[in-house]
Parts: structure tokens; C-alpha cells; sequence
């Protein structure tokens, strides 16, 4: 008899299809014609923008939805979730990006058009966070003005795992050694990461993705964390759950000492784990960028 895979975490604090708020996605046409889906939460005379990415598999319904109107309506943050290539209601093979840079280019495009007059934030949640990490590395970003990470997944080299964790992510090595061996060349569009989601999670969110590729996940992943945040000179905010199931709190902390920019926000939640701080952590990024806003103003 197959022994059923323990859950990695909580994921009581989703909110299915059925009950998250009825709101149609928004569509931008990315730089190769793909239709990128995104949910702009509007604030009465905002003073900034979010854009916010979800977690690996998942899509901005997930759980997010709460997040992004509270920001809206208690901070005036104008908060825009995207869901990323291949999730959710975006176009892509399920999983997919045709290159690595592929994501970072969708995100450039969305903040090309949301940003005016406004300050434009960048932040991801879990694997979200790892693939905001990789884009404020990338040399032809749109320079974000600060980015929050919550409860990032910081990768592999990055030591964070929380030991004896169930794993969330399966990882076939064989894809990644030959694409690396290949320059990138071969087994790019191969399925080489799975996710632990219980069919019970799965069937109230059909839009889930349970595989990704060579492609994706080396968009998602950092390849070394330690100098890509030695390398950030925006401020930054950087939040984790006292309860985290996947990560060492006290590793993962230690990554904001290295940013060099002196407007640096970090906070262990107290009684929230990897998914229910998603409901809380609004209020710590609201006056963060507040914080950030008043500063910036009195240098003017």
C-alpha cells in the first residue's frame, strides 16, 4: 500500500476558487505576444505601487487576494498581482517560460506600465521571493524603487532549508546537469521540479501548477544568493513567520545584513507559519513603505 506524502505546510489559509472574491484579471501583451494575466487593486489617491508575485505552482487567488486590499484600502498602496507565465490566467505552456529570462522580461513589461509619477515596489512571496531576488540581478531590469520578500525561497545554495522539513519541491537532478553540461541548450522545456500539493488543495484551485521546468525553475531560483543581496543597493523589507515550515527564520534573517542600501525592514511574525503570514504581513509592508515615503520626501 502506497503511503500517502505528508503536506510540506498549511495550506488551511488558501482560499479556494469558490470562495476568493469574483475579480477578472487585466491582460499586457509581453514582449512575445504572450497575454500576461494581473489583478490591479486600486487605492483612492495611492502613493504606491506593489507589484507582487505568488508562490511556486500557485497564482495570485491563492491566498493573496486579502494581502493586496488591505494594502490598498488601509495604505494606499495600489497593489497589482501578476500571475506569472504559464500559472494561473496567464498564456504559456503550464510551467513553462520559453527562456530564462523570459519572466523577468514580463515583469519589466508590467512595470513599464504601471509606473508614473508613483514609486514602484517589488516584492514575492516563497518562490515569488527567490524569483524577485533573481530579477534585481538582472542586468536590464526596470529598477524597481524597493523590494519585500516574505518568506522567500532562497534556493538551494542558500542553506535556508529547515531541517527534517518535508520537502516541498521534488527535484529531478538529471535535466538540470545536462542542460548546465549543454549551455542551457538541451532539456530547457524538460519537467524537471514537482510540488507537494495535497489533491484536496488541488481540486479547489485547478488553475495550480504541479510541475515546472528547467526554464521556470531557474528563473525562480537563485543561483547565489549571498552576492545578489550584497548587490541590491534599494531598500528592503524582508519578512518570515515565527512558525515557517520550510526555512531556518534565523538563516533566512540573516540575508537583509547584507544589503547594502541603509533602508532595510526585517521581522519574524510571531504565530505565523509560510502561508498564514500572507494574511498579517500587509500592515508590516504598509508602513514600511510609508516609512520609505516619508524619508524620501524629506531628502527632497
Amino acid at each position: 500500500m502506497q503511503e500517502t506524502q505528508k503536506a510540506s505546510f498549511s495550506f488551511k489559509e488558501i482560499a479556494s476558487d469558490a470562495i476568493t472574491p469574483d475579480i477578472k484579471p487585466e491582460k499586457f501583451t509581453s514582449y512575445d505576444n504572450a497575454e500576461i494575466a494581473y489583478y490591479r487593486f486600486t487605492a483612492t489617491n495611492p502613493t504606491a505601487r506593489l507589484i507582487f508575485l505568488h508562490g511556486g505552482g500557485a497564482h495570485s487567488k491563492m491566498g493573496y487576494f486579502p494581502l493586496a486590499g488591505k494594502l490598498a484600502n488601509e495604505f494606499a498602496v495600489e497593489t497589482i498581482l501578476m500571475d506569472i507565465r504559464g500559472h494561473g490566467f496567464s498564456e504559456g505552456n503550464r510551467g513553462d517560460c520559453p527562456h530564462t529570462d523570459s519572466v523577468y522580461k514580463d515583469i519589466s513589461q508590467l512595470i513599464k506600465l504601471v509606473r508614473d509619477n508613483l514609486p514602484v515596489y517589488l516584492g514575492g512571496h516563497s518562490s515569488g521571493g527567490g524569483l524577485v531576488l533573481n530579477y534585481s540581478s538582472w542586468a536590464q531590469k526596470e529598477k524597481p524603487d524597493g523590494y519585500f520578500f516574505v518568506s522567500p525561497e532562497l534556493g538551494y545554495k542558500s542553506k535556508t532549508e529547515k531541517p527534517g522539513r518535508t520537502p516541498f519541491a521534488k527535484v529531478k537532478l538529471g535535466p538540470f546537469i545536462i542542460n548546465g553540461m549543454t549551455g542551457g541548450k538541451l532539456e530547457q522545456h524538460s519537467f524537471a521540479v514537482s510540488f507537494n500539493y495535497p489533491d484536496e488543495i488541488i481540486s479547489a484551485n485547478p488553475l495550480i501548477v504541479k510541475n515546472i521546468t528547467v526554464n521556470m525553475a531557474n528563473a525562480l531560483t537563485p543561483p547565489n544568493p549571498v552576492k545578489q543581496f550584497q548587490d541590491i543597493h534599494e531598500p528592503v523589507g524582508l519578512y518570515i513567520g515565527e512558525n515557517d515550515e520550510l526555512f531556518d527564520i534565523s538563516k533566512v534573517m540573516d540575508y537583509v545584513h547584507l544589503v547594502k542600501n541603509k533602508n532595510v525592514k526585517s521581522k519574524v511574525i510571531e504565530n505565523e507559519n509560510h502561508l498564514s503570514i500572507l494574511n498579517v504581513v500587509a500592515d508590516e509592508i504598509g508602513k514600511t513603505i510609508s516609512e520609505w515615503q516619508g524619508i524620501s520626501k524629506n531628502k527632497k
